[in-house]
């Protein structure tokens, strides 16, 4: 009687463990079954990419904090180059950021135009839209990539935020003695983030627009050109022979 009860309870202690092992499988399945998102675009749609200037804001100052103006044209610069560094990394032909700047900028009717592009593209000051949101019109972009020479634009605009050593020390020692040594300064962490958008002239749309989400601040073209690598994943490789 007793092997036959023991016997008995075995039943239901196999079927879970069948039910267990085809459950385990099934996970196992869908997880190979997994694929990467899809390129932005398919491969060797674009050659050549022309990145426009860029348009950074940085601020800094404690415990009011307020544009820096040199730091705000560093970083107008860096960006930009760090970009193109990352897309040419990408494999792709990349125009010399200097000489894109020093076109766009030659006379009033391609300026005009770049900044009709910031301001379709969603790139340009906040202050420009006064409420409202870009109307997204692109019909600018086939001027400069003619006169550029190239197949895809690319504009890029963030923000930022630097606090020195010696900022936070001053406001430190400030801190202290106003509330006699009751509180420490806490200095807010400097950061920069960007958005970039990449614009087809001859279908005049936008092709992707992407964003970095805050990173660690840094200060020299590499290490920002491998934020944006790592931004531009999605991004298939360019015709020429330069590996990531």
């Amino acid at each position: 009687m007793r092997e036959r009860l023991v016997s008995s309870n075995r039943g239901p202690f196999w079927i879970k463990s069948l039910l267990l092992t085809l459950a385990a499988s099934v996970l196992v399945g869908c997880a190979g079954a997994f694929k990467p998102p899809p390129p932005l675009w398919e491969p060797g749609r674009y050659t050549t990419i022309a990145v426009l200037p860029s348009r950074m804001e940085i601020s800094s100052g404690a415990p009011l904090v307020s544009r820096n103006t040199d730091l705000t044209n560093k970083y107008t610069g860096l960006v930009q180059e760090a970009i193109a560094v990352a897309l040419v990394r990408k494999g792709y032909d990349v125009l010399a950021p200097l000489d894109v700047n020093e076109t766009v900028f030659r006379g009033d009717e391609l300026r005009e135009a770049f900044m009709d592009l910031a301001w379709g593209a969603g790139v340009a000051p906040q202050e420009a839209y006064q409420g409202r949101t870009y109307t997204g019109s692109l019909e600018s972009a086939p001027v400069l990539a003619e006169v550029l020479g190239a197949d895809l634009l690319v504009l890029s605009a963030g923000e930022g935020e630097y606090h020195s050593a010696g900022e936070s020390l001053v406001q430190g020692i400030l801190t202290s003695v106003l509330t006699k040594g009751k509180h420490q300064y806490q200095a807010p962490a400097s950061y920069l983030q960007a958005r970039v958008v990449f614009v087809d002239p001859a279908l005049q749309r936008t092709a992707a627009r992407l964003r970095t989400g805050r990173f660690d601040y840094v200060t020299d073209i590499q290490p920002a050109a491998n934020v944006f690598l790592r931004l531009f994943r999605r991004i298939p490789p360019g015709q020429k022979d330069n590996p990531e």
